[in-house]
């Protein structure tokens, strides 16, 4: 573990240090249906009635999913009303991410105390899942895995802070909101492909999740730059950006006084010059694009919450 915070109790650090070299985490489970459907869904003659059995038996699993299906990103011409109209509208392998953003949602982002920030937190994962399909349809990089890597890049935070809560409750001591927030920062890649792993997603995408703060130039983590580059992306989307706000001569100094504008500016500057935009080969074109489909990604996202 990377050195803490003097603000750390010592009792809390040696657990947390024991519990991380064991691997004694208590992730939660995506569910029953969940997972079924992840068995289901695998299989290449996946049966599309079958699909929908194994919703229906999970009575908040659907209700969310038929809204979803419903959303601006999937809706047809007419609503879908029953579960099998969503299946064949979707398709299965969609069906599945939708059902692992609903799981994430109310089972892995979930920490008492800190609803708002867990509410911010999944809006950004589910914005970053939606601009990595976008970025790897682009760099023909493979759609399915890039939105699974944008939407878990960062569940481990909520993991950690649960963990990190629930030591601090072991020892009888308040936990102090700047140990919080560094154990976040430096151990949520980990946590989360640790999660993922337990969820049995797969190796490329748990990489994904560990690789995302360190993807350097190594092609084999271009996943892990993807889910990178989608969350700078993210970040400028819910900040109210536009993409029209740097060199366009629009911005006035006076703009330049108000915080939500300075926050805009600076969260496309990191996109612009985000390090992954070379590592994945993309062009100046397709930045100003990905930028401008922000109000259309923020639109997706509130649909979601």
């Amino acid at each position: 573990m990377t050195v803490a915070p003097a603000e750390m109790d010592p009792r809390v650090c040696a657990r947390l240090d024991d519990v991380i070299a064991k691997g004694d985490l208590d992730v939660p489970a995506l569910g029953e249906a969940v997972a079924q459907l992840l068995i289901e869904t695998r299989k290449p003659d996946a049966d599309v009635r079958r699909v929908a059995d194994i919703i229906r038996r999970d009575a908040a699993l659907a209700g969310n999913l038929m809204k979803l299906a419903n959303s601006s990103q999937y809706a047809g011409r007419e609503p879908a009303v029953t579960l099998q109209q969503v299946v064949s509208r979707v398709g299965t392998t969609a069906l599945r991410d939708l059902a692992l953003v609903i799981a994430t949602r109310t089972r892995a982002f979930r920490v008492a105390g800190h609803e708002q920030e867990m509410r911010d937190l999944f809006a950004h994962a589910f914005a970053t899942g939606l601009y990595a399909q976008e970025v790897a349809r682009t760099r023909r990089l493979g759609v399915e895995e890039a939105f699974l890597a944008g939407l878990f890049h960062d569940v481990g935070r909520p993991l950690v802070l649960q963990l990190v809560i629930d030591l601090y409750a072991e020892v009888g001591e308040p936990v102090d909101d700047r140990v919080l927030a560094w154990a976040a920062d430096a151990l949520h890649a980990d946590i989360g492909a640790r999660a993922v792993e337990t969820w049995q997603l797969g190796k490329n995408l748990a990489d994904a999740v560990r690789y995302h703060h360190d993807f350097g130039r190594d092609t084999a983590r271009r996943p892990a730059a993807l889910a990178a580059f989608a969350s700078a992306l993210a970040r400028y989307a819910l900040a109210g950006g536009t993409g029209t706000a740097v060199g366009t001569g629009d911005t006035t100094d006076a703009d330049l006084d108000d915080p939500v504008v300075v926050a805009q500016l600076e969260a496309e500057i990191a996109v612009r010059e985000h390090p992954a935009v070379t590592a994945l080969g993309v062009y100046p074109d397709d930045v100003v694009r990905f930028l401008q489909a922000a109000p259309k990604v923020v639109k997706q996202v509130a649909e979601a919450l």
